[in-house]
């Protein structure tokens, strides 16, 4: 007679359904800050009972550091139903624009029992966008006489940081502006600079030893040129008249 209490158990647990619907929001992120990872749990009419159900930031890539990796929602979410969770990471001043995959997980248990007859667990993955804004810098740079003139200009829409030049340093340069480094001639140069996430960048440069040319001399050669121009050409209208 016990076989029928046991095969009636055995049914109850077979028909335990745990199908919450998953919503999950994240904005657009960018490097240094935090993202809040929203996930919203409904708990459809037709399911049981959800018990001590915990979201969780459960796969991220290497350059996203998870902050609360895990969310404890409500002790019962009953049918119809719906509760939210959030989990956060930052992201790493070095990552890169581009999307990104994590994994948020759900699990708890599920049923009439106390606790959830059964456990339940979910996985779903989705997308996170990354934005950061590149900095645009051109470096030029000119031989006069022993010394080495290095020009930095920042061509770009974001402001660059620390910039040094073989030991010279300037805290910022604005968008549009010019920074000039003096220093004795040398063969190479570096450059390195941060963006505004604190990013370091640096390169090097091979000097041009052609040192730069006066301006007057190249007024000159021009005024040579013109010259001569106007020689030939009276030359050639003459010969046609004759």
């Amino acid at each position: 007679m016990r076989v029928l209490p046991i095969l009636l158990l055995v049914l109850v647990l077979v028909m335990q359904e745990a199908n919450p619907e998953i919503s999950i929001e994240v904005a657009t992120a960018e490097p240094n800050k935090v993202v809040v990872v929203r996930v919203l749990v409904h708990n459809p009419n037709s399911a049981e009972v959800l018990w001590n159900s915990v979201v969780r930031l459960e796969q991220t890539p290497a350059f996203f550091i998870p902050v609360k990796s895990e969310c404890a929602l409500s002790q019962k979410i009953y049918p119809g139903e719906t509760d939210i969770g959030e989990v956060t990471f930052q992201v790493s001043r070095e990552t890169e624009a581009g999307e990104y995959p994590i994994l948020i997980t759900l699990g708890g248990g599920v049923g009439a029992c106390e606790e959830g007859c059964v456990p339940y667990f979910l996985e779903q993955e989705v997308t996170v966008r990354v934005r950061r804004t590149e900095p645009e810098v051109t470096v030029t740079h000119v031989v006069e006489g022993s010394s080495l003139v290095v020009q930095i200009r920042n061509s770009g829409i974001t402001r660059i940081f620390n910039i040094s030049v073989e030991g010279e340093t300037l805290p910022v340069l604005s968008p549009g502006d010019t920074a000039e480094f003096t220093m004795e001639k040398k063969p190479s140069f570096a450059v390195a600079y941060e963006d505004e996430y604190g990013k370091t960048f640096t390169s090097s440069y091979s000097v041009n030893d052609t040192p730069s040319e006066d301006p007057s001399r190249k007024e000159s050669a021009t005024q040579g040129f013109l010259v001569i121009l106007g020689i030939i050409i009276a030359y050639l209208f003459k010969r046609t008249m004759d």
